[in-house]
């Protein structure tokens, strides 16, 4: 079997890509928890010019995917502006509590989260938005564009809090991925600017962007949907 030969449906680390660049253009440090070989990381660097690193200690990443070989804790979270768990298995505890810190796109596979109760895909969603959002967060699920089951996600946002002198309000919360005047611009084929800027994900990652690092500029998504969606390797 080829090393390139992922389990599950290979389309999912462009669809997952391809997301973060349309909800997150702002984020430039990003964390792969349980990243494995690194794919998704691979293509946030070369396609989307994320400084994207996988965080696993497995250490099963290809050549050329910067790595940290050490097991993720939330503490790690105040480096990143997005923490991501594709499928993150044990790391599924600590990818949901960097979400008091940082924003964290979670696509859970299986119950890493309680070893006393049994919960399906459903009951594990809804158990995580549930801590979540009892600790001040806020959340949203979505469903991705890949094969599922696995395709439920969810992007928890911290609490309402100061980052560095910078309010970020969860007041400013929209759901949905694009507001009115985006889903027209979408329409006449423009790039849905202002839907991105709508949402508050996109509230909490300027505001820290804005000051740890000030050069960065939003994420182009016409670079990445240009390429062939099943092209993994």
């Amino acid at each position: 079997m080829s090393r390139h030969r992922c389990h599950g449906d290979p389309a999912r680390f462009e669809v997952v890509a391809e997301f973060i660049a349309e909800r997150f253009p702002h984020a430039r440090h990003v964390a792969d928890v349980g990243g494995g070989q690194g794919m998704l990381t691979r293509i946030l660097r070369k396609r989307l010019g994320v400084d994207a690193e996988v965080i696993d200690p497995r250490g099963w990443t290809l050549t050329g995917v910067p790595a940290r070989v050490e097991a993720f804790d939330a503490s790690m979270a105040d480096y990143y502006d997005l923490v991501v768990g594709l499928h993150p298995d044990e790391a599924l505890r600590g990818v949901v509590e960097s979400a008091a810190k940082s924003a964290v796109l979670v696509i859970p596979c299986c119950n890493f989260w309680s070893r006393e109760t049994k919960l399906g895909r459903d009951q594990l969603i809804d158990r995580i938005a549930e801590f979540h959002n009892s600790h001040g967060g806020k959340s949203e699920r979505v469903v991705l564009d890949f094969r599922g089951p696995k395709n439920h996600a969810l992007i928890l946002l911290p609490p309402e809090v100061q980052v560095k002198g910078h309010p970020c309000a969860r007041s400013h919360y929209r759901p949905g991925r694009l507001d009115g005047e985006g889903q027209a611009r979408e329409a006449r084929g423009e790039p849905p600017d202002s839907g991105a800027a709508a949402h508050p994900a996109n509230d909490f990652i300027a505001a820290k962007a804005a000051l740890q690092h000030p050069w960065h500029e939003p994420i182009d998504i016409n670079r990445i949907r240009q390429v062939p969606r099943g092209l993994v390797g």
